[in-house]
């Protein structure tokens, strides 16, 4: 069974993420856009 917030905590994780390799650097893909690849693929 899926929970409730799981959309809503990957979003806020893939976000965390983008911020973490952005602040070193880095360029990062769009998040929105890696949350609906992510999303698409279940």
């Amino acid at each position: 069974m899926e929970h409730p917030k799981a959309r809503e905590f990957l979003k806020r994780d893939i976000n965390n993420i983008s911020r973490f390799f952005v602040k070193r650097g880095l360029t990062v893909e769009n998040p929105i856009d890696v949350f609906n690849r992510i999303t698409n693929e279940l």
